[in-house]
Order: structure tokens, then C-alpha cells, then sequence
């Protein structure tokens, strides 16, 4: 018996394909945010004075997360490339894989940011304003990386936790 799909899952499939172009889009985009992200930490560490802080120490942490994003990206963007739509039943798995990744990012770098702070009071009325920045945007990755809500309030959530826990732990 042959199954020939109607017209309507074709159109389903159609839109599928067309959300999953659109999303990977958005993903080279986040490459690009990461790959900027990644040379300007690297090149901090390697002209930094050979003793480090802690907040050096995380942003030395942060490293292999910042530049794992952009390559899980190119990699299923090859893919794509060459295995055609096969590629959409995998991009769940990837979307959680880039989602952890970017939690451990987000985080490790609000460390670092709250360790200089720390450190230098008068640098808070600077960083206040980066680290406010820095929460927006990343909120606004995360909507193009997941798709569903109760995976895009993950990393908010988390980052806030964090933040509040060490801001109780250290006063």
C-alpha cells in the first residue's frame, strides 16, 4: 500500500523546514555573538599580568563553553548542508546541548563580572549597566536558541539564583 502524504502534511512539513532555516539563521547569528565574545576574553587572558585573579580564573573557565557554541553551530549547519532536512529530527538534541552550554557560560561569566566587582567598588556603577545588558541579550538568545517557554526561562532563572546566592553569601 503506498502512503502519498496530503496536502496538508506536506504544507506541515514545508513550514517545519522553513521554521528550522529561519532558527539556523538565528544560530549563525549566536555564532557570531560568541565568536566576538571568545577573542576578546582569550586575548585578555593571554596579555594579562601572570598572576590572575579569580574573575580571570573565570573567565578562563568560560572559554571552552564560548567557543564550543559557534562550532556545535557550524556543525549542524554542515550538516545541513549536506544531509538536507534529514538534519531537522537531531536539532532538539542540539538546541539542549547549545541550552546547557550557554547556562554554563551565562553563569561563569556572572561570576567573573560579580568577582570584579568585588574586587574594585568603584568599578560597580560601571559594570551595573554591562551586567544589565548582558542579562538582556542573553535572555534574547536564549528565545532563538529553544523554543519551547519552559526551556527559555531556564537560564534567567538560574542566572538570577546565582546571582542572589552569592550576593547573600558575600554580605
Amino acid at each position: 500500500m503506498n502512503y502519498l502524504p496530503t496536502s496538508n502534511t506536506r504544507r506541515l512539513h514545508e513550514s517545519n523546514l522553513e521554521l528550522f532555516r529561519v532558527r539556523l539563521t538565528a544560530k549563525l547569528c549566536i555564532a557570531i555573538v560568541c565568536l566576538l565574545q571568545f577573542i576578546p576574553r582569550s586575548t585578555t587572558l593571554i596579555w594579562s599580568p601572570p598572576i590572575k585573579t579569580t574573575s580571570e580564573t573565570w573567565i578562563e573557565i568560560s572559554l571552552p563553553f564560548t567557543g564550543l557554541i559557534p562550532i556545535i553551530i557550524a556543525l549542524e549547519y554542515f550538516f545541513y548542508r549536506k544531509r538536507g532536512p534529514r538534519i531537522i529530527k537531531y536539532a532538539n538534541i542540539v538546541d539542549l546541548i547549545l541550552l546547557m552550554l550557554f547556562i554554563v557560560d551565562w553563569i561563569t561569566i556572572l561570576i567573573a563580572s560579580i568577582k570584579v566587582q568585588q574586587t574594585d567598588p568603584l568599578s560597580f556603577q560601571i559594570t551595573a549597566l554591562y551586567g544589565f545588558t548582558n542579562f538582556s541579550w542573553r535572555t534574547l538568545l536564549v528565545t532563538l536558541i529553544v523554543q519551547r517557554w519552559e526551556l527559555k526561562i531556564i537560564p534567567p532563572v538560574v542566572a538570577t539564583v546565582v546571582s542572589t546566592a552569592y550576593t547573600l553569601y558575600t554580605e
